[in-house]
């Protein structure tokens, strides 16, 4: 129990060192390369205003989504892939 317990306390540690802003920027990017809605509206050739004029969600909620500042609840998820199933550019 120690051992892991100190093992915690060393990966805290080395992330403190590491400072807030390289952790954030780190989780930020992992995040922002497999946004499930960054991917859907990639495949189908929306712009974020695109998709959003489309699903009718503020821009900036989209962006956030993206980019990690904010997560969306599954279920959101789930409505805007449905939403999108059929969509076609020239609709």
């Amino acid at each position: 129990m120690e051992k892991s317990s100190n093992k915690a306390k060393q990966q805290l540690n080395v992330l403190c060192n590491a400072g807030a802003g390289a952790v954030e920027a780190s989780r930020q990017m992992a995040k922002h390369e497999t946004s499930p809605i960054r991917i859907m509206r990639i495949e189908r050739g929306l712009t974020q205003q695109g998709m959003s004029d489309l699903l009718h969600i503020p821009k900036r909620t989209i962006e956030d989504w993206e980019q990690g500042r904010r997560e969306p609840p599954e279920y959101v998820v789930k409505l805007i892939a449905y939403r999108l199933k059929d969509y076609s550019p020239h609709q």
